[in-house]
């Protein structure tokens, strides 16, 4: 039987290592400070910390990641970090200031709690304490898929306050963390005709360029979305500086990030989640990219291989042509039915070593109903020599092909095109 473990858990032992931090902090070293006070009963120790160090329990709750071998706890990156309130119509006219989506996350945690409640202190501009409380507010809201609902949100009570300030839509608070916990802000009340929008821009996309980077690090280009802000804000030079957007619109209206509650990935198509929420139904598949006529009589010439078994070919298509001759030509060329079963192509980026490739879905082909990918053309998808693409044909048997591109040449005379060659 395994011998139970008596004293503070690894969690414990791990809170109190970082709770005695003074400066970030490297990660061997922080695994090591734990390891000398929780016995070492596991195979493998050190990996044991460092899964605990990176779990979603520690990462964005009690510390970031400064870069990948450095971590800092959340109560010392966070105070002096400055990031802007904006202040809507219905918030002005009734004085209360919604926690979401302007205090997240620095007052809620990932799973929309208020992780500072019975202890948020807010000062003015003068380090004066500005009475204030929290109360609940229902309000309706439409989902991303555009169905209406009403909940109810935390807010914080200024209406004394921003009544003084006359404040005004589209003014805004710009929020200091004076200490994170128990939360401790200063609010500095900024009409909209000060704004300095000199400086909006620079800090907007130094705030993207952190989210990006992070996109990069990660396994699988996922990120939870209170940790990845709260890191990024930890890592950006001008943190503590004059704030550009709130991140929420910055990242909102980037066609490189699709945002949520509660992650952040890429906009395979380069489409902003502002754009995805107009059109929610659209199919995003149905687009592509201009191109000359010129591009459009060039052939693309595919290395081709089934993964279930050991037939290659190479297949030369135009790129005028559509998935839909695509998948034609593929299913003649591996001996796949013709008229029955769905297929899909998707495009694989590989991303390094120990990251899972990026999938970008083309669409999906069926042979029993037109689709808007079965019109998408090749030259229209933007690829370049050694672009890999996945066919799946039958999303039941999932028999998939590897695709590598390897050339766009001049056609040749004679020759009619998409042909196989064996």
């Amino acid at each position: 039987m395994p011998v139970k473990h008596e004293g503070p858990t690894l969690r414990q032992v791990t809170l109190q290592v970082l709770a005695e931090l003074t400066a970030p902090t490297s990660v061997d070293d922080i695994v090591r400070r734990v390891l000398e006070r929780y016995p070492a009963t596991a195979k493998d120790p050190t990996k044991r910390v460092r899964d605990q160090l990176h779990s979603n329990d520690m990462v964005g709750v009690d510390l970031v990641y400064l870069d990948p071998k450095t971590i800092v706890p959340l109560r010392l990156a966070m105070p002096g970090i400055c990031f802007r309130a904006p202040l809507g119509a219905d918030e002005v006219e009734s004085g209360l200031l919604h926690i979401q989506p302007s205090f997240i996350p620095f007052l809620i945690d990932r799973f929309n709690y208020i992780t500072a409640k019975g202890g948020i202190e807010v000062r003015d501009e003068n380090d004066q304490i500005i009475s204030t409380g929290l109360v609940k507010v229902p309000l309706q809201t439409k989902t991303m898929w555009g169905d209406e609902v009403t909940r109810e949100y935390d807010a914080l009570d200024l209406r004394d306050w921003l009544r003084v300030h006359r404040a005004r839509a589209k003014d805004s608070l710009r929020v200091t963390i004076l200490n994170w916990r128990p939360a401790r802000l200063r609010c500095e009340f900024e009409p909209q005709s000060a704004y300095r929008k000199n400086v909006f821009a620079a800090q907007d996309r130094a705030l993207a360029s952190c989210i990006q980077s992070l996109l990069d690090e990660s396994y699988d280009e996922r990120l939870h979305t209170s940790a990845a802000i709260l890191t990024a804000y930890a890592r950006m030079p001008g943190a503590h500086d004059y704030p550009g957007n709130h991140w929420y619109t910055v990242l909102f209206n980037d066609p490189r990030f699709f945002v949520t509650d509660f992650d952040i990935r890429p906009s395979l198509e380069a489409i902003s989640t502002a754009d995805f929420l107009r059109e929610p139904f659209a199919e995003p598949e149905s687009r592509e990219q201009p191109f000359t006529r010129e591009q459009g009589e060039m052939v693309y010439r595919f290395t081709a291989h089934e993964n279930y078994g050991k037939r290659r070919c190479v297949i030369e298509i135009l790129g005028k042509h559509t998935l839909a001759d695509f998948d034609a030509v593929m299913r003649d060329a591996f001996d796949l039915d013709s008229f029955d079963h769905l297929s899909e192509f998707t495009r694989i980026t590989r991303r390094g070593k120990g990251k899972k490739p990026r999938e970008q879905p083309l669409g999906e082909i069926n042979p029993f109903e037109p689709t808007a990918a079965m019109k998408r053309r090749l030259a229209g998808l933007g690829l370049d020599v050694g672009a890999e693409l996945e066919y799946l044909y039958d999303f039941g048997d999932s028999l998939r092909h590897t695709l590598a591109l390897q050339s766009i040449c001049s056609v040749e005379q004679g020759v009619k095109y998409p042909r196989t060659v064996k």
